[in-house]
């Protein structure tokens, strides 16, 4: 199986093109979520709309006027205990 690319290319904080998109979390005009090959991302601005998604392709274009793309990080493990942290 082919691995995608993952890319985020800004322009002028006004054009967002994303690849390696596996899923859309949730959209809106002032935030929007994306789980990609390298995580979830995490993008705020206004007034945000949708040029172009393919899914297929896991591409999709964004307009509008972006404030913030965030990768949260992930923690999947269990937190250590004191002891697990002393001796790990």
């Amino acid at each position: 199986m082919e691995e995608k690319t993952c890319s985020v290319l800004l322009e002028k904080r006004s054009r967002l093109v994303l690849t390696g998109i596996l899923e859309i979390k949730s959209f809106q005009e002032s935030s929007a979520e994306f789980d990609t090959c390298m995580g979830l991302l995490q993008i705020t601005g206004e007034s945000m709309h949708m040029e172009r998604l393919d899914l297929d392709l896991g591409e999709v274009e964004l307009k509008g006027n972006f404030i913030s793309l965030y990768y949260p990080e992930e923690t999947k493990e269990e937190p250590k205990s004191f002891w697990g942290r002393l001796l790990g």
